[in-house]
């Protein structure tokens, strides 16, 4: 089943790559850039997507198999204190 959810998700991805033209031209011309990153729209839709997926991490109505007061909550590893880190490997630097 998580294979088929997982499949579904990247057959997505792939389209829209597709769709935009990213496999004949990956590279945009900085021009145009300015016109279609970091747009308002886009702002708008990182931060509801943000803000939706920090429902879990509260664990709003016990959700999550982890008794209150029981475990902190850790973030480890070598990228623990780097936001840009975070953000995953397709993200362009961040000013």
């Amino acid at each position: 089943m998580q294979e088929l959810v997982l499949d579904s998700a990247v057959s997505r991805v792939l389209r829209l790559k597709f769709e935009m033209g990213l496999f004949e031209n990956p590279y945009m011309q900085p021009k145009d850039a300015k016109l279609h990153v970091r747009t308002t729209e886009h702002i708008d839709v990182a931060l509801k997507a943000a803000r939706q997926s920090v429902v879990l991490l509260e664990n709003k109505n016990d959700i999550l198999p982890v008794a209150r007061n029981k475990f902190p909550a850790w973030w480890l590893g070598p990228n623990a204190d780097t936001q840009y880190n975070m953000l995953g490997g397709n993200t362009a630097r961040q000013t």
